[in-house]
């Protein structure tokens, strides 16, 4: 909706607080990955849950309605709400919910108003009059994302399978009312005259696509057009902001600010970067950062003209999203605090303003986790299963690898095992070349052995990445390089999907399956291998991090080319991965990297083998240190030493080295570990399911590493002094 001021009243309200458990409790004061940072300000989340719950007392209210009990989100004109604010007021209740203080009451009463005031598509009418009649008819498309969005966030906070498939639905309605035949975003489902830069949310597309499995190329495709709008709508901004309006080629339509609308556009750059680490988010991003990062917070006034020059007021509706660009990278760190202590100290009344310092906090303090990929990953909540459901309702998911110290021996590179307790391993047909993961023109980082005249080998952390090249060896034959995992046959008996993450070039996926020779019901001696029908199994080259799914059983081909049929995933005995060369008639290499992580068996509950004990040692076998689940991440810079600082990052604080010791060392102390570092060093922090949790850099010198404010549990802790590393587990009581 167009904005031209905002104002409103306080009004006080009672709201009754339900207790209940829920799987991610605030606060979770995640890092992101994808280099990106948070505020390390102190009491951030303290000081944010406060704000918000001000706005409870001030904007949000309750009524009974024809027997059903509505809540709304008081707009600039109290007697008013407006659908953006029932998606806002969502997503607070997802995010702000405690062990405490469960919010979904206050979710479901926000949800039950966005349905009492339906269009003829099923859509929210974008304004309406308290709780009686409509305002502004038809809906506006923002409101529509951020309430699907928050449906699918709260399918894995409240453990309800009701609300994604409420979200289902909902993104099938925006897909075909508010997604225009160009792809690109309409401003509404019954007018499509101009765009809105703010409305286009990245994250939010990336959800719908890994829940519209049927139609993740129509989101792709989304995602794709709609930045090409943001980025050319940015181009017409000296400093790099975006403009409220805009048309389809980026020109700006309207106003040449950066107004009420367009502020949220930066919020959904820093929150697609932070959760997929998009290159196409980090452009956005990287053109504006630098600008941000020479103003002053408290001289930060709006509109903004888009030559960078100030007017208006200073609100949170500017300082907010722009404390999110910095959250870019870690050269920002100490602007970043300052513009959060700016935003933390505004005082606003008016309904957008405080909405937006509520939203923009959530991510600038990593308390707006990606709650789907916390939920494939395993809970940081000690109570809460690590097995959910996954999302597309077909019963339970469970991870096989993750590639982040799973293994015969974490610290070794070459001994990369999936949680099956089987190895991975890379192989080449067809003359085509590996060039080696880690060490060029080695083979130091991965086991080579000779195999029906192939050259297979283990691989390590395939996330990571690493090179490979195919080349044809004749005209008719194309050179392959396959990743491979091994699997014990029954392993993944009732399987219905596979689904794994990756980065890079266009490949195939093939589950492997044992055939009979005789009949393929009751027996017989299993005879060649067969694979699915390879072009239903190929996906598409991806610059940035994507989810496939990939559903069995299917159409098989044998080895010999004759149509085979599936007998059953408790026959598959290989999963893999391949790559080919471009053309079968090129004789040239095709250098290309694919990085894969988090595969899971979608349909059923695994049984899974007691991972290794990760003991406290050292070593000098391996380079590699235990990586994060990010595709990217963020590392501090060293520590400087002084007298008198401290070192603290992003999730964490060290106390000052207070002499320079003879070895290096790291001891268990209660909650925590003491190091003892001559040279510079890292440590990282993993929960028992393999994600990192922190990450920090020392200078030489005695360090007291605290672990208190982590949730209580076991926690593996591996310091890397060079080549030197030492791993122990340590509990957090």
């Amino acid at each position: 909706m167009f904005r031209l001021n905002k104002f409103a009243f306080l009004f006080a309200v009672c709201a009754g607080f339900s207790v209940a458990a829920v799987n991610y409790p605030y606060p979770q004061q995640k890092p992101y990955g994808n280099g990106t940072i948070n505020t390390t300000a102190a009491n951030a989340s303290t000081n944010l849950k406060s704000k918000f719950t001000s706005f409870l007392s001030s904007h949000y209210e309750e009524q009974t309605v024809n027997g059903k009990q509505l809540a709304r989100i008081k707009f600039d004109s109290e007697t008013q709400t407006v659908s953006e604010g029932i998606g806002y007021g969502m997503i607070m209740m997802v995010y702000f919910s405690d062990n405490a203080t469960s919010y979904q009451n206050h979710f479901d009463k926000l949800w039950a108003y966005y349905n009492n005031f339906l269009n003829t598509n099923s859509l929210m009418h974008w304004k309406i009059n308290g709780f009686s009649n409509v305002a502004e008819q038809n809906a506006a498309t923002d409101a529509e994302f951020d309430v699907a969005l928050a449906l699918a966030m709260a399918h894995y906070q409240f453990g309800d399978q009701k609300y994604l498939n409420d979200a289902k639905s909902l993104i099938a309605k925006i897909r075909q009312h508010e997604i225009s035949t160009n792809n690109l975003h309409k401003p509404g489902d019954v007018w499509d005259l101009k765009r809105n830069p703010s409305y286009v949310s990245p994250a939010a597309f990336e959800i719908f696509r890994e829940i519209e499995t049927d139609y993740a190329t129509k989101w792709e495709q989304v995602i794709s057009a709609n930045y090409t709008l943001l980025k050319n709508n940015q181009g017409k901004s000296s400093v790099g902001l975006p403009s409220d309006w805009c048309n389809d080629d980026g020109s700006v339509n309207g106003a040449n600010e950066f107004g009420y609308d367009a502020s949220r556009a930066p919020w959904r750059w820093a929150w697609a970067n932070a959760w997929y680490g998009h290159a196409d988010a980090k452009t956005l991003l990287g053109n504006l950062v630098s600008w941000v990062n020479n103003q002053t917070p408290a001289n930060v006034r709006g509109p903004i003209q888009l030559n960078g020059t100030f007017s208006g007021y200073n609100n949170s509706t500017f300082v907010g999203p722009l404390t999110n660009v910095l959250s870019y990278g870690s050269t920002y760190q100490s602007k970043m605090n300052d513009y959060w202590n700016a935003l933390i100290s505004i005082n606003d009344n008016a309904y957008f303003s405080k909405a937006m310092q509520i939203i923009t906090g959530l991510l600038a303090t990593g308390n707006m986790p990606n709650l789907k990929a916390l939920a494939a990953g395993g809970s940081p909540n000690s109570s809460s299963s690590s097995l959910r459901s996954s999302s597309s309702g077909a019963g339970v998911s469970t991870l096989i690898a993750d590639f982040e110290g799973w293994g015969t021996d974490p610290e070794e590179p070459r001994y990369n095992y999936s949680r099956l307790g089987t190895p991975f391993y890379v192989y080449k047909v067809d003359n085509a070349t590996i060039a080696n993961p880690f060490q060029s023109g080695s083979t130091t980082d991965y086991e080579a052995v000779t195999q029906s005249g192939d050259t297979h080998g283990r691989v390590a952390w395939l996330k990571e990445g690493f090179n490979i090249g195919t080349k044809a060896s004749d005209g008719n034959t194309n050179g392959a390089v396959v990743i491979g995992l091994n699997v014990n046959m029954g392993s993944l008996t009732g399987c219905t999907a596979f689904e794994y993450d990756y980065k890079g070039p266009a490949h195939l996926f093939f589950p492997n399956q044992r055939t009979h020779d005789g009949d393929s019901t009751t027996g017989g001696t299993k005879g060649d291998w067969n694979q699915p029908h390879g072009d239903d199994y190929l996906t598409n080259a991806s610059s940035s991090w994507k989810t496939v799914r990939i559903s069995v059983p299917g159409d098989l081909v044998a080895s010999w080319g004759t149509t085979s049929t599936w007998v059953g995933a408790n026959d598959i005995h290989k999963l893999t991965w391949e790559i080919k060369a471009t053309s079968a008639s090129s004789t040239a290499n095709s250098t290309q990297s694919l990085m894969i992580d988090n595969i899971k068996c979608i349909g059923t509950n695994l049984s899974l083998p007691t991972p290794p004990s990760a003991g406290s040692r050292s070593s000098s076998s391996s380079s590699s240190s235990i990586r994060s689940s990010s595709s990217n991440r963020s590392s501090s810079s060293s520590v400087a030493r002084s007298s008198s600082s401290s070192y603290r990052s992003s999730s964490g604080t060290a106390s000052i080295a207070l002499k320079i010791p003879a070895a290096n060392e790291m001891l268990l102390v209660k909650n925590g570990v003491s190091l003892q570092v001559t040279i510079n060093a890292t440590l990282e922090v993993f929960g028992l399911n393999g994600n990192s949790v922190r990450k920090l850099d020392f200078a030489s010198g005695t360090w007291s590493v605290q672990l208190s404010d982590l949730p209580k549990g076991l926690y593996i802790v591996k310091v890397s002094f060079g080549s030197e590393k030492k791993i122990l587990r340590v509990p957090v009581n």
